[in-house]
């Protein structure tokens, strides 16, 4: 079981648009995370990925399912007046969906910059105002993101050990058992570096803990001027078990 595919999501496909990533840490919060970024990719009409690793994928276990913790939640359609335009411009950067057998609407896509209705263009002011609008998708999901508890804390302490994943539970473990704090960003982009900034206040030491070789989240949060004092990395394919970590998490404390 590896984390090594970050920043791979973080840059999946052509040119810069809004890639939702989310990485639930067990398989109960990946039920709820699941339906959340389907969510997402609807009302957001853009890419949403779960991003999960062998050791959930494997996991068994029992969970008790709310039916109203996740409800479908409709897209922006378009209300059928005047003509339609695929890629219309508002102050969401989202635009109204119409689908094709629609009699009243032409529905064009393409892979090629183009315009408000779908034509392809090389016009220069015009495709810097769709690379816009596409940007603003994300703005606009950092609003509501605001709105919204997307960090799991556990724990409290002046150490606070940052996880994600399928660690977070064998961190969860070892940060009570040592007074320490555990901080589990859910969504990794748009990162909520506000959030994650609020629950380091009073903190004298970061710990990220990663399955990966180059610790690809403690990267992530440097771009944010949030950076690590230590990062416990385990790549050899199997998750951190809890008498490995504590050991290594009471070392740093001994070299304090």
């Amino acid at each position: 079981t590896m984390q090594g595919d970050l920043f791979q999501a973080l840059g999946a496909g052509q040119s810069e648009f809004l890639r939702i990533i989310i990485a639930p840490g067990d398989v109960e919060e990946a039920f709820y995370c699941a339906g959340w970024a389907m969510n997402l990719a609807w009302r957001y009409q853009t890419p949403a990925i779960l991003l999960t690793d062998k050791h959930i994928c494997e996991s068994t276990q029992s969970v008790i399912w709310d039916e109203n913790h996740i409800k479908v939640e409709p897209g922006k359609e378009w209300n059928g007046m005047g003509t339609y335009k695929r890629y219309a411009f508002d102050d969401s950067g989202i635009s109204p969906m119409a689908f094709p057998g629609n009699p009243e609407a032409l529905v064009k896509a393409t892979s090629y910059e183009h315009d408000e209705g779908g034509i392809t263009t090389e016009e220069s002011d015009e495709v810097v105002a769709m690379q816009d609008k596409r940007l603003l998708k994300e703005q606009t999901l950092v609003k509501e993101l605001k709105t919204m508890s997307v960090v799991n804390t556990y724990g409290s302490g002046d150490i606070a050990c940052i996880a994600w994943g399928s660690p977070v539970g064998t961190v969860r473990e070892v940060a009570e058992n040592n007074g320490f704090k555990l901080i589990q960003p859910k969504i990794l982009n748009p990162f909520p570096h506000w959030e994650l900034k609020k629950h380091l206040q009073g903190v004298r030491k970061i710990v990220v803990v990663e399955n990966n070789a180059t610790g690809l989240l403690a990267r992530l949060m440097a771009g944010y001027d949030i950076h690590a004092d230590h990062k416990i990395l385990k790549y050899d394919g199997r998750p951190f078990t809890v008498e490995e970590l504590e050991a290594k998490i009471k070392g740093l404390s001994a070299t304090e």
